[in-house]
């Protein structure tokens, strides 16, 4: 994820957008950490399942945003 907005970020993207679904919380606690937030949900089928589908964002634009922190804390 670090890699990803920090790439989106340093090339001029001004938005980053994620689908998942609700059921993969390892996935949402990854998005939330890194400061996307949940914009949409709608209930959908797939997978043979009645699901609930999340469109997480993360707005590259506000002030602080657009690096992740590495593990050393650095930035």
């Amino acid at each position: 994820m670090e890699e990803c907005v920090n790439f989106a970020s340093s090339v001029g993207y001004r938005k980053i957008t994620l689908w998942t679904q609700s059921i993969l919380a390892a996935a949402r606690h990854i998005y939330q950490k890194a400061g996307f937030r949940l914009v949409e949900e709608k209930a959908n089928r797939q997978f043979g399942k009645a699901l609930l589908s999340q469109t997480w964002e993360l707005d590259l634009t506000e002030s602080g945003v657009g690096r992740v922190a590495g593990r050393d804390g650095r930035t």
